[in-house]
């Protein structure tokens, strides 16, 4: 954190250094970056160097412009988590080519690329956000991820695929992040769904059910 507050070449350099390691000083360089992030131009370099997840994560969460064209080349890379992570970050410095990017990912068969998408569609307001969230909720493959999402998209029928999840899934753990979804939307429908038998019946579930009912900002 010293050596980011100070600035400087060789200060930057070490600490780019070991956010992009594998080292253990990975993660406090990404937080020193993170708090003190580099005023030099060209400090991301030009795309022709090898970028880690954690770095990329970093470069969307500092809002910084001048790294699009670095997250630009990730997302043409060969590694699927890297091209994921970097669809994320476009994303979240509001660049909405990654929607294009989207589109096709949303079509892929991995998982990770899907989940990517249906992220940068939610981070975007993309018009695809309902349809993506509802496809990856009813895919038993991504059922878990589409939980979160629906965490922040709603609509009728992602409240009836989350509140049939809620009731019925075989996981647990699955039943109790429906629950949450449906704690957080706005939807008449799962207000409702909150006190369906299935939840009510079970005293684990019926605590979840209830608390989430009493948070939930539907009429």
């Amino acid at each position: 954190i010293a050596l980011a507050k100070a600035g400087g070449d060789r200060a930057l350099e070490a600490l780019y250094g070991a956010a992009r390691g594998s080292g253990i000083g990975r993660e406090a360089a990404i937080t020193a970056l993170t708090l003190y992030p580099p005023r030099e131009p060209g400090f991301y370099g030009t795309g022709n160097q090898p970028l880690t997840v954690p770095v990329i994560k970093m470069l969307g969460r500092l809002g910084d412009l001048r790294a699009l064209d670095v997250l630009g080349n990730a997302v043409k890379a060969n590694d699927v988590n890297i091209r994921a992570a970097a669809l994320v970050a476009l994303a979240e410095l509001g660049d909405e080519r990654a929607i294009g990017l989207a589109r096709t990912a949303i079509a892929e068969t991995d998982v990770r690329l899907r989940s990517a998408a249906g992220e940068v569609f939610i981070l975007l307001s993309a018009p695809e956000r309902f349809k993506a969230t509802q496809a990856i909720v009813a895919d038993d493959a991504t059922v878990g991820i589409g939980l979160r999402l629906a965490e922040r998209v709603h609509s009728p029928e992602i409240t009836k695929l989350v509140s049939d999840r809620a009731n019925t899934h075989p996981d647990r753990e699955l039943r109790i992040a429906a629950v949450r979804a449906l704690a957080r939307s706005p939807d008449p429908g799962a207000a409702k769904a909150l006190v369906a038998p299935q939840l009510l019946g079970d005293n684990e579930l019926a605590y979840h059910a209830i608390a989430a009912l009493s948070r939930s900002p539907a009429p």
